[in-house]
């Protein structure tokens, strides 16, 4: 539980509670604490950060001094700082280094040595000083449209990273145990596709055909999502939607010969424990993510006239009309992809197999234009 305070002189609406002014309101939603304080017309009464500039700070400050380095929502960008954190403590190596960030995120991160604790930044109390606020920073960047996400966060942290591997806690034996019992054996196919926002999500019909389609060619298919999700009836489809919790995801990711992800969380834990990651890419270039990944690789709409958009998105979301078809031929010439490929020029390339069927995908081809310009 934490508190907010309205900014200011007014009385605040946000997300449908009125906040007066002058009087702290206690919050247990995480969620909404985190969207709160974010946009800058609230604060906390019970934290007091002192925020620094790293690259002018720290070369100064005493030996052993505790570094707060903050980044609490997003757990793709949350893993990508743990490697600009490891930049960190290796420039730095007389300084402690504590991550702050959310609470779903804190036992993912458990055991990294170079840190010296992981802990919720909503139950952070006190006065903290020489904190490294990453908060909306890459968000509010002028460059976050051409430069690679986690060379943006190092350039905020004053250093320069050579090592992009994901240091999170390797996958033991115990690990992938659980995941055979919750999947079972055979070749498995980790199917993770919601992200943030709708124009980062796959519709759900889409994944639940694709699910039967690479169940009918032999997969295992493990669905994986926070929230319960409706899939069919199939002995080879294993719906583990709102039933386990991260260090489960983990497991079955690194237990999966691949995974289909959204641009989500869920495709850098896949790279975290070397599994392969076929990522289905919308808004942002994939090499602004992905860029240095060695076993992600994306398809995305890149010649729709909208793309990228950069989450200026619409609802009509025609960059995540992907066909389960298509994906599935990704899948299968895994290795004739490269880090990036337009899913159009995929779904139009011949070949002799009858059930390509890219009818959809001309179609919503030949009405975006229009509806673009309208």
């Amino acid at each position: 539980m934490a508190r907010v305070i309205p900014l200011g002189s007014r009385t605040v609406t946000e997300m449908g509670r009125v906040f007066r002014r002058g009087q702290a309101v206690e919050i247990t939603d995480e969620a909404l604490y985190h969207h709160l304080i974010r946009t800058r017309r609230f604060r906390d009464p019970g934290k007091i950060f002192t925020v620094i500039r790293a690259e002018q700070v720290l070369p100064r400050i005493r030996t052993n001094a505790l570094v707060t380095v903050i980044r609490e929502m997003g757990l793709g960008d949350v893993l990508m700082v743990l490697i600009v954190l490891r930049a960190l403590k290796s420039k730095y190596p007389q300084l402690r280094f504590r991550f702050a960030t959310g609470r779903a995120y804190v036992p993912l991160l458990q055991g990294i040595d170079f840190l010296e604790s992981v802990e919720s930044l909503m139950d952070l109390s006190g006065r903290i000083s020489n904190v490294i606020d990453l908060r909306d920073v890459v968000e509010r960047d002028k460059q976050r449209e051409v430069m690679d996400r986690i060379d943006l966060f190092a350039a905020h942290c004053g250093v320069k990273v050579e090592d992009y591997s994901i240091p999170i806690a390797q996958v033991t034996e115990t690990d992938r145990d659980r995941a055979r019992e919750l999947v079972g054996h055979g070749r498995i196919l980790s199917v993770a596709v919601r992200g943030s926002t709708h124009v980062r999500t796959w519709p759900l019909a889409n994944v639940q055909e694709f699910a039967e389609l690479a169940a009918s060619r032999g997969w295992t298919v493990a669905v994986l999502d926070h929230e319960r999700l409706e899939m069919p009836e199939d002995p080879r489809i294993v719906n583990l939607t709102g039933k386990i919790g991260i260090l489960d995801v983990k497991a079955v990711i690194a237990q999966s010969e691949l995974c289909i992800s959204s641009d989500s969380g869920l495709q850098h834990i896949a790279e975290a424990v070397g599994t392969r990651c076929l990522a289905i890419y919308s808004t942002t270039p994939p090499a602004l993510r992905i860029g240095h990944y060695r076993h992600v690789k994306a398809i995305w709409r890149e010649s729709l006239p909208c793309v990228p958009c950069f989450d200026r998105g619409c609802p009509a979301a025609p960059c995540m009309q992907v066909s389960p078809e298509v994906v599935m031929r990704a899948v299968e010439e895994w290795d004739a992809l490269g880090l990036s490929t337009n899913v159009d020029e995929l779904a139009q390339v011949k070949r002799t197999a009858s059930w390509i069927e890219i009818a959809a995908e001309n179609k919503i081809m030949e009405s975006w234009p229009m509806a673009a310009m309208g």
